[in-house]
């Protein structure tokens, strides 16, 4: 692979030749800032996506019940989890969002930032997304969702080998809460909710970003992974809201912290 400094992020990889329910493969290394979450037992757990070179953002809930950071690692440029391919970078510490509350379904302000051990080199199969503005809303635009988790509802599922994508319509803050009124306070300050027919995340995509092309071939994530009932549903997804000045600004605030780069182009915070 050849390596090279970062001058953007969000650059999707064109093709040169539980939890995604109804969505289909990807060709390798198509989305390069995906980022895959192991336990020290090798056991894949959780997805997240690369913004920095020491930072990868995930959701919360995929390490609160971690005890210590290093029980986990992140596998960087991996397409297929049982060949468990890729750069290997180690957790050593992990920020919750300030505002993150742990609830027995339904987690608010569910983002984490974990720092791993190692300058992380970017490559044509490692790179890092760009970060969305805080000013930024997608209402009704199609966004897109990735992840390595279960391909159908149910724990007895077995998890997608090769990356899974599928696209998902984002709703409006009152579609939103009426649809998931049933399950959720849904909270417009730290929730966004999108579906479509008979598609969507599932158990192992949590933490994996909602992302959306802002521009040509540059993405944007402005969601991650949460939560949902069952999967693919006539419920809503619900991810974690990025879109705030409050958000935006912890975000960069960690990433300095542990001496993280963003690209030099990369969207500021506004």
């Amino acid at each position: 692979m050849q390596l090279f400094l970062c001058s953007v992020c969000g650059e999707m990889n064109v093709d040169q030749a539980g939890r995604i329910v109804n969505g289909f493969g990807t060709y390798a290394h198509k989305y390069p800032w995906m980022a895959a979450m192991f336990r020290d037992n090798d056991e894949f757990t959780c997805g997240g996506s690369l913004i920095s070179t020491r930072n990868i953002l995930t959701a919360a809930h995929c390490l609160f019940y971690i005890k210590r950071p290093l029980e986990t690692y992140w596998l960087l440029g991996m397409h297929k989890v049982k060949r468990r391919e890729g750069v290997r970078y180690e957790t050593i510490s992990y920020e919750y969002h300030p505002k993150f509350k742990n609830s027995s379904f339904g987690d608010d302000y569910d983002i984490a930032i974990a720092t791993v051990d190692k300058l992380i080199l970017f490559s044509d199969h490692i790179k890092p997304i760009c970060i969305t503005l805080a000013s930024h809303e997608f209402t009704w635009q199609m966004a897109i969702v990735a992840g390595w988790g279960r391909l159908n509802e149910g724990r007895s599922s077995e998890i997608a080998n090769a990356l899974m994508e599928t696209r998902v319509e984002v709703k409006s803050y009152e579609k939103c809460k009426e649809l998931t009124k049933s399950m959720v306070k849904f909270n417009k300050d730290s929730m966004i909710c999108a579906h479509s027919h008979k598609t969507d995340a599932c158990q192992g995509d949590s933490g994996g970003p909602l992302f959306i092309e802002t521009h040509p071939n540059r993405y944007e994530v402005f969601g991650v992974v949460s939560f949902g009932e069952g999967c693919a549903r006539p419920f809503p997804g619900v991810y974690s809201r990025l879109t705030t000045k409050l958000t935006i600004d912890w975000i960069y605030d960690t990433i300095g912290k542990s001496k993280g780069k963003v690209c030099k182009d990369i969207i500021k915070k506004s």
